[in-house]
C-alpha cells in the first residue's frame, strides 16, 4: 500500500505551522503584556492614589469607620453603609439586593448627620487630627440601599488643603477576571461574577443587579475601599465590608458597587455641586452612543472583544477550510 502524501499536503503542513507561529506572536504576547500591564497598575495606582483614598469616621456609638476616595474638590465617595444606620443583628440581602435583617423587614436608616462625618489622612485609631468634616450627604433612597446602591457621596468643609482626587469611570464595559486593585494594603481581586442591571444583559449571574463579586474575600476594614482599573488608575467600583473569616480568602467572594450601574445617581450628585466628574486620564474611553442596539446598553457597555486574542488565527483557521475545501473538489475531479 502507498504511504505518498497527496499533493496538497505539504502547503497545509505549512499553513498550520503558519496559523501556529501567528498564534505564538499575536496571542501569547497579548497575555504577557496584559499581566505585565495589571502589576504595573498595581504599583502606580499604590503610590499614585494612596493620597487621595482617606478615611472617614462616623461620631457616634459604636463609631463606623471607613474608607472614602476623593472624586472632586471636597467631595468624598464611600459605601453607604458606613453612613447610615443598621440594626446589630444579622443581614442579608434579598433578591432584589435589598438589605433585610434575619425575622425582620427593612432596616436601613436614618442617615448620619454630616457634621458627625470626621475626614482623616490616616486611619482615626492611629491619633492622628481630622482633616475635615461633613456638610452634606448624598445617599439613594434609602428604601433601595442594600448590596446594590451601596453608595454615597459626602460634601467636606476640609481643614487643610486636600490631595488632588480620583477619577471616576462610568463607561468602561467590565468582563469577569478583570483584574482590580485596591490600596490599604494594595492587592488585587479579580472579578468572578457581574450583577444584570441592564435589560438584556446576555451574561447569567448569581449576584444582585449591580454588583461586583471579587477573589478573594474583602476584610471588615474593605468597606467604602475604591476598587480601581488601571494602567492610569482610576474607580469602577466602591467595596462593600467583609468579615475576618472571609478576608483575603481565595475560596470567598467580596463585593462591591458598580458604579456605571449607578451612573444616573453618581451624575445628579455631581449636577447638584455644579462639578464636573474628573474622568479617567485615557485616550481610549469608548465614546457613549445615543442609538443603543436592542439589548438596551449602550455601544460603550456592550462587552467589547479584546484586541488582537482571537481575529488573526481566526482567519487563518477559515482560510485552512477553504484551502482543504478546494483540495477536496480539486482531488474529486481528478478521479475517474
Amino acid at each position: 500500500m502507498s504511504t505518498r502524501s497527496s499533493p496538497g499536503a505539504a502547503p497545509c503542513r505549512w499553513l498550520r505551522l503558519g496559523a501556529f507561529l501567528l498564534f505564538v506572536v499575536q496571542v501569547l504576547p497579548h497575555h504577557a503584556a496584559a499581566e505585565s500591564s495589571s502589576s504595573a497598575a498595581l504599583h502606580e495606582g499604590s503610590a499614585a492614589t494612596q493620597a487621595a483614598v482617606l478615611w472617614i469616621r462616623w461620631e457616634r456609638e459604636p463609631a463606623v469607620v471607613c474608607r472614602a476616595s476623593l472624586v472632586a474638590e471636597a467631595l468624598l465617595l464611600t459605601s453607604a453603609s458606613c453612613v447610615v444606620e443598621l440594626p446589630q443583628g444579622p443581614l442579608i440581602c434579598d433578591a432584589a439586593g435589598l438589605f433585610r435583617e434575619v425575622g425582620n423587614g427593612s432596616t436601613v436608616g436614618p442617615a448620619a448627620p454630616p457634621e458627625q462625618v470626621l475626614v482623616y489622612a490616616q486611619a482615626p485609631s492611629s491619633g492622628a487630627a481630622a482633616i475635615g468634616r461633613g456638610t452634606q450627604l448624598y445617599l439613594p433612597e434609602l428604601s433601595l440601599i442594600g448590596c446594590s446602591n451601596n453608595l454615597a457621596f459626602v460634601v467636606v468643609e476640609p481643614f487643610e488643603p486636600l490631595p488632588p482626587p480620583l477619577a471616576v469611570d462610568l463607561r468602561t464595559p467590565l468582563q469577569r477576571e478583570d483584574v482590580l486593585f485596591m490600596v490599604s494594603p494594595t492587592r488585587q481581586v479579580a472579578i468572578e461574577d457581574m450583577g444584570t442591571w441592564l435589560f438584556g444583559d446576555p451574561f447569567p449571574t448569581s449576584v444582585w443587579p449591580g454588583v461586583l463579586a471579587t477573589r478573594p474575600g474583602a476584610c471588615p476594614q474593605d468597606a467604602g475601599t475604591p476598587l480601581l482599573l488601571g494602567p492610569a488608575p482610576h474607580i469602577v467600583g466602591v467595596a462593600q465590608g467583609g468579615t475576618p473569616q472571609s478576608c483575603a480568602q481565595t475560596d470567598s467572594l467580596g463585593y462591591a458597587t458598580h458604579l456605571a450601574a449607578s451612573a444616573t445617581f453618581i451624575r445628579r450628585v455631581y449636577k447638584a455641586q455644579a462639578l464636573t466628574p474628573p474622568q479617567p486620564p485615557r485616550g481610549d474611553l469608548p465614546p457613549l452612543a445615543a442609538n443603543a442596539c436592542h439589548t438596551g446598553r449602550t455601544t460603550a457597555e456592550q462587552p467589547q472583544p479584546r484586541a488582537g486574542k482571537f481575529p488573526l488565527y481566526v482567519c487563518f483557521a477559515l482560510l485552512l477550510l477553504r484551502l482543504r475545501a478546494r483540495r477536496r473538489a480539486k482531488t474529486a475531479r481528478n478521479e475517474p
